[in-house]
């Protein structure tokens, strides 16, 4: 596992306030599967915080649930994030994820498809701030976070 370390200049010599989450990669076909937050503007890789008394494997797998209706297992953490702003410390893990399934709002149709490569059901989900997409990978890159040893 890597960990990158991010300093903000108006970070505080010590931080008093953790804030934790954990986000999962999906690579399947040469595209990752990226969530949008409307609010910010941005595609990101799908996650979100740790809730109380949680687990980071159990955090990935429930923000990505709620996220994109897929079921996954982390197969294992890759990066680790640090990033220092004020007095926070922004903790982020970052797990490489297998499909293993859909959830009940996926298969009930509450979810309306975008777009369907031959492989992900990518859905957008009705009524809610956040689509979802797949981007292609450049192979040097999925090289990079799927390693050589093929996970």
């Amino acid at each position: 596992m890597e960990t990158i370390n991010i300093y903000g200049d108006n970070r505080f010599a010590r931080h008093t306030r953790i804030r934790e989450a954990c986000r999962g990669i999906v690579v399947k076909d040469g595209n990752i599967l990226l969530s949008y937050e409307v609010k910010s503007d941005q595609w990101m890789i799908p996650g979100g915080g740790v809730e109380a008394d949680e687990g980071y494997e159990t955090c990935c797998i429930r923000e990505l649930a709620e996220e994109t209706g897929f079921l996954v297992k982390p197969l294992y953490c890759y990066l680790m994030i640090n990033e220092y702003y004020k007095d926070y410390l922004y903790l982020s893990c970052y797990f490489i994820c297998k499909v293993v399934g859909q959830t009940e709002r996926l298969l009930n149709g509450s979810w309306k498809k975008v777009w369907n490569p031959d492989g992900f059901r990518l859905m957008k989900p009705l009524g809610f701030s956040r689509n979802i997409r797949t981007m292609p990978l450049l192979k040097r890159s999925a090289g990079c976070i799927l390693g050589s040893s093929g996970h």
